[in-house]
């Protein structure tokens, strides 16, 4: 029997990668479903859309759909019901996908909106879990919080960075500067905190790390 879901290694790189995307039979492992998700919760594999190939059968014969109009981990989702109609799932170690990582993405951005979309898909995650394979509710909602947290808190401090920044950016115009830069990376509030530093008649800059794309500034 042909495997109906195949998941495979990929690397993440900001610019240029280069990558083997030769596959050996030594690195191909077969799983049930249920080692699918254990494997995920204790961190051993990747949960995302574009490390992995699904059968055209699985989808048409279970109507499987992203949900819509949904932003963060309906991929999620999408995968773990997949993973649950499988009768044969494959691994393969090889790295065969690079995902170009970009600043403003969907992911690496902060927007509360995405957040309660990702909550909603947490909750329906467990509610299948509860359904399908009980015993790893509990482990499934503490995988979830490691992954969910560090995010929340990535947002408010975006929110305290924001708020720090226009307390520097008073005072130094109380100082006669002329100039003011600041990290883009610091704020998702770039236009607002430019706007307050040409109100009070001083020149704005941004500055970049070196992963971030360059196109990320030029609409400033």
């Amino acid at each position: 029997m042909s495997p109906e879901i195949i998941f495979f290694g990929w690397c993440k790189f900001y610019k240029k990668v280069e990558f083997n995307n030769k596959t050996s039979k030594k690195n191909v492992s077969e799983l049930m479903p249920i080692d699918v998700y254990k494997k995920i919760i204790n961190h051993d594999m990747e949960n995302f859309c574009w490390d992995l190939i699904i059968s055209k059968t699985i989808l048409e014969k279970n109507k499987l759909r992203f949900p819509n109009k949904v932003t963060l981990l309906e991929d999620m989702l999408f995968v773990w019901k997949a993973v649950s109609y499988a009768e044969k799932i494959i691994t393969i170690d090889d790295k065969l996908y690079g995902y170009r990582i970009h600043a403003d993405s969907c992911s690496a951005s902060m927007d509360y909106k995405k957040d309660i979309d990702a909550c909603r898909m947490v909750m329906r995650l467990r509610y299948f879990l509860k359904n399908k394979y009980p015993s790893l509710c509990d482990e499934f909602s503490s995988y979830m919080l490691a992954v969910l947290i560090p995010r929340y808190f990535a947002y408010f401090n975006n929110c305290k960075n924001s708020i720090i920044i226009k307390k520097y950016i008073k005072k130094f115009a109380s100082l006669n500067a002329e100039y003011i830069t600041f990290h883009i990376e610091a704020t998702d509030k770039v236009e607002e905190l430019i706007e307050l530093i040409h109100n009070y008649g001083i020149h704005a800059g941004l500055a970049i790390n070196p992963e971030t794309d360059i196109e990320k500034v030029k609409p400033y």
